[in-house]
């Protein structure tokens, strides 16, 4: 996995998602904001998300409510499909489901439990795109300096 900050790679270990208020970008108004582009091989993809994917599409089957949420009636319609399904023939709808699933997806991708003193932590997912063997996720970050 490659992390690019500001098209500049940067290492991994300084990044970070928060557990609590993820995605309430107003709560971030004094940090710098930047963008960040993550590549996700998608072997590894696979590997870190199909556990959780499992339930979750096991879930939402037993629930068979989708909330009136566009992604969720999206892959309703599709027949729920398997994860290895979705990479395999329906992008697109992989690419919203992620969306919806950021906050879970980025917590099992993103492996920062000793934080340092600066880091950036992630509060979105704004695009995703695939390529033939990897995965592209773009979003924003804001930067966390307690020196």
């Amino acid at each position: 996995m490659k992390i690019a900050l500001k098209n500049k790679k940067t290492d991994t270990l300084v990044f970070s998602v928060p557990e609590f208020k993820f995605g309430q970008l107003q709560r971030w108004k004094n940090f710098e904001r930047s963008t960040y582009v993550l590549e996700i091989n998608s072997k590894e993809f696979t590997e870190k998300f199909s556990k959780f994917f499992f339930e979750f599409r096991k879930d939402e089957i037993e629930e068979e409510d989708c909330l009136d949420l566009e992604e969720l009636v999206a892959y309703k319609n599709a027949g729920r499909p398997t994860l290895k399904n979705l990479l395999n023939n329906n992008l697109p709808l992989l690419a919203d489901l992620i969306m919806y699933l950021q906050y879970e997806l980025l917590h099992l991708i993103i492996d920062a439990p000793n934080v340092g003193k600066l880091f950036y932590s992630i509060n979105s997912i704004d695009k995703v795109a695939f390529s033939e063997t990897k995965i592209l996720i773009k979003g924003i970050c804001f930067k966390v300096d307690r020196r």
